[in-house]
């Protein structure tokens, strides 16, 4: 069965499932959706109406772990590592990645300088602990391509759209393995293939309309 993947373009959560999809090379289609007017039968398929959501069949799961878990399980060329405390070690970077997502949605939309700042240096500081556990291979678990690596590359691309504007938040004295990992994430042909056209536009045009501190810069 091909699996459809729920998403929306500006969505990262919803990217990394579709990096996974295409590093596997699996058979899938992609639905966009607007999730200010979502169509009728997508709570039957997301009850937390978020994306991302996957429909197999009959079948219908939500949120990016979950998904990549089970993509991961499914289709060969597994991206977790097979120690059980290795698995467990990485689940724990990839939450720690939605607590920096976070922080960057602080970045994004937060009204006030001081707002936006303090958003930034909680990012910077989780980088801090971040950079401890990042190694100078190419990935997250050496020369392997993660679900980690997944989890990471949307947040560094729309860091990359947000450091366009505003400057600062990539050091490379401060976080040097963390940069050089962001790099090589930024060309991997999954990261590239999972990107929607425009991506950078769109992006700019949402923070536009929320009417941040970031959009004195634009």
């Amino acid at each position: 069965m091909k699996p459809k993947l729920i998403s929306s373009k500006l969505c990262p959560y919803a990217q990394r499932c579709a990096i996974v999809l295409a590093h596997k090379d699996i058979d899938h289609e992609i639905e966009y959706i607007d999730l200010n007017n979502p169509p009728g039968w997508f709570q039957d398929v997301s009850p937390l109406k978020k994306v991302p959501a996957l429909v197999v069949g009959d079948y219908s799961f939500f949120g990016s772990s979950v998904i990549n878990e089970y993509l991961d399980e499914q289709f060969a060329h597994r991206l977790h590592p097979t120690s059980n405390l290795e698995k467990a070690t990485n689940r724990s970077w990839i939450e720690f990645g939605g607590e920096c997502l976070s922080d960057i949605a602080g970045m994004m939309l937060n009204k006030t300088e001081h707002e936006a700042s303090a958003a930034r240096e909680a990012l910077l500081n989780k980088f801090d602990r971040l950079e401890q556990v990042v190694g100078a291979d190419p990935y997250f678990d050496g020369n392997h391509f993660s679900l980690v690596d997944a989890a990471y590359a949307p947040s560094f691309q729309r860091l990359n759209y947000l450091d366009a504007l505003w400057p600062g938040t990539w050091d490379v004295r401060r976080h040097p393995k963390i940069v050089a990992w962001k790099d090589r994430l930024l060309e991997h042909p999954a990261v590239l293939a999972s990107t929607v056209s425009d991506l950078q536009g769109l992006f700019y045009d949402f923070i536009r309309r929320r009417e941040g501190y970031v959009t004195r810069f634009m």
